[in-house]
């Protein structure tokens, strides 16, 4: 548990920092989803989204290819959103 407990931490001070920052549209958590599937957090600038995948992982291989391979389906998930449609260009981001 005390993984879980570190990896929600991870996120919300993700979510923080973004608001502190000025993003636009910031949200993440566990219990937020796009496409079903769950995002750590996400915010806007100007025309730009960031999408940030949140670990605690020490071996972040594996992760990098995993979040990789879900960018298409990350970009043409946010596109169709309501409130994401709106931002052209995308950047993934592993924290």
């Amino acid at each position: 548990m005390a993984d879980t407990r570190e990896a929600e931490k991870l996120e919300l001070a993700t979510i923080k920092f973004l608001r502190k920052m000025g993003f636009k549209d910031v949200n993440g958590g566990k219990e937020f989803f796009i496409g079903g599937r769950q995002i750590d957090a996400c915010g806007g600038h100007e025309n730009t989204l960031l999408i940030i995948e949140c670990t605690t992982q020490k071996k972040i291989s594996s992760k990098i290819d995993t979040f990789r391979g879900r960018i298409q389906t990350f970009r043409e998930d946010f596109k169709k959103h309501d409130i994401y449609k709106k931002y052209q260009k995308h950047k993934y981001i592993l924290v």
